[in-house]
C-alpha cells in the first residue's frame, strides 16, 4: 500500500502538469529577447521536449515567453520533479522505501550529500537540501495490527515524549544526532509498540502528549470515515433554512 501512496502523487501530478504544459507552450507568444524583461527559467528535458515538439518555432533573436498557464505547468513539473527524490518524507522516499525498506536512508543520505555537491553550480539545491534536512529527525511509516500508522518527531523534547509513552528509558537516544545514527534500532523500538495496537489507538494515545501521529487509511475506511459522513460528501441534500 505504500508503493501505492508513494507512486499515486507523482503519477497524478504529472497527468495534470504535462497536458497543462503542453496546451500553455502551444499558446505562448515568441518575442524578441528583453534581457530586461521577465524571469530566465531554467530548462528540464521533458519541457524542452515539450517545447520542441509543441511550441512554436523560434528564430534567431527571439525567445519564448510563457503565458501564465505555461509557467503554471512548469511550476507543476518542478514540484512534481522534487516530490520525486527519493529522500525524507518525499513520494520517492515512500516509493523506494516500501522496495527496498531500510536501504532507503542510506540512498536518502547519498541523494542529501549530491544536492549539497550540485549546490556548487546551482545554490538553489542548498534550500532543497536543508528543507528536507528539516523533515528527517524522525518521521515514519509504523506498522500496527494490520495497517500503519504515520508518526513523527521534530525536535528532543517530542521524542522524550514519545519515548514516555512506549516505555523507552534509553537517555543515549536524547539527542537527534544519536537517534539519526541509530535510526533502525530507534524505529524498531517505536514498531514494537504500534504493532500491538491499532492505527487509531496508536495515533490517539500519542496525540494526548503532543505527538503528531495519524492512522493510514484504506480507501473503504477512508470512505467510511465518520468526519467525511458528518460533512455529508457527495450527498445532495436541501439546504434551504428558510420557515
Amino acid at each position: 500500500m505504500l508503493l501505492d501512496v508513494g507512486a499515486s502523487g507523482p503519477l497524478a501530478g504529472l497527468a495534470v502538469a504535462i497536458p497543462v504544459t503542453i496546451w500553455g507552450v502551444a499558446h505562448s507568444p515568441v518575442l524578441p529577447v528583453d534581457p530586461g524583461a521577465g524571469i530566465l527559467l531554467g530548462e528540464p528535458l521533458l519541457f524542452k521536449a515539450i517545447v520542441a515538439l509543441f511550441g512554436p518555432a523560434i528564430p534567431a533573436g527571439q525567445d519564448l515567453y510563457l503565458g501564465n498557464v505555461a509557467f503554471s505547468g512548469w511550476i507543476g513539473l518542478l514540484i512534481t520533479a522534487v516530490n520525486m527524490l527519493p529522500v525524507g518524507q518525499l513520494d520517492g522516499g515512500h516509493v523506494v522505501y516500501s522496495l527496498l525498506g531500510k536501504k532507503q536512508h542510506a540512498i536518502g543520505w547519498v541523494f542529501f550529500v549530491l544536492m549539497l555537491v550540485l549546490g556548487w553550480w546551482w545554490q538553489g539545491w542548498y534550500v532543497w537540501a536543508a528543507l528536507i534536512a528539516f523533515g528527517t529527525v524522525l518521521a515514519s511509516l509504523f506498522a500496527s495490527t494490520w495497517t500503519w500508522v504515520a508518526i513523527a518527531t521534530w525536535t528532543d523534547e517530542e521524542w522524550a515524549q514519545l519515548a514516555s509513552v512506549i516505555g523507552v528509558r534509553d537517555e543515549s537516544l536524547a539527542t537527534v544526532e544519536a537517534r539519526l545514527a541509530r535510526l533502525d534500532e530507534v524505529e524498531k523500538l517505536v514498531s514494537d509498540w504500534t504493532r500491538t495496537r491499532t492505527p487509531l489507538e496508536a495515533a490517539e494515545r500519542l496525540q494526548t502528549v503532543g505527538i503528531e501521529a495519524v492512522p493510514v487509511q484504506t480507501l473503504a475506511e477512508t470512505a467510511a470515515d465518520p468526519q467525511l459522513a458528518a460533512r455529508s460528501r457527495g450527498r445532495v441534500g436541501n439546504n434551504d433554512q428558510s420557515a
